[in-house]
């Protein structure tokens, strides 16, 4: 759970694309923003909101990154045991979709249609999560 709120929160409060966040290290976070390759293979510095900061410490604290898998996110099996893989672009898109489903229906509202774009849903969801 703690990787996924903290994958959720950089899609949403960061804005990056799914293969920015697939691509993360753990050596690109720092205390104010986060080092991100781009499109082109362009690099920006993205600011961090203390919420996402605190994610992703939350994640870090179960996850030990390591000099042989330096990634920031990787795959998790069904057990809890922690993959030396980065997660593909598809799974950080359905873990994102399955999270604002969940959200949506505990809300009860209609199920958010695959056509809405991160931009709008950032908008939505922007201070859901504390």
């Amino acid at each position: 759970m703690a990787r996924d709120y903290a994958l959720f929160s950089i899609r949403i409060r960061c804005g990056l694309r799914r293969q920015e966040v697939a691509s993360l290290k753990a050596s690109d976070v720092s205390q104010k923003s986060l080092r991100v390759i781009c499109k082109g293979n362009k690099e920006r510095k993205v600011s961090l909101h203390s919420v996402v900061l605190d994610a992703i410490k939350s994640w870090l604290e179960i996850y030990k990154c390591s000099n042989e898998n330096p990634l920031l996110f990787v795959s998790i099996l069904k057990g809890g045991h922690l993959q030396n893989k980065a997660m593909s672009t598809d799974a950080t898109f359905k873990l994102c979709n399955n999270i604002m489903h969940h959200y949506c229906t505990l809300c009860a509202a209609a199920t958010p249609p695959t056509c809405i774009k991160m931009g709008l849903i950032s908008k939505i969801f922007l201070y859901a999560w504390p």
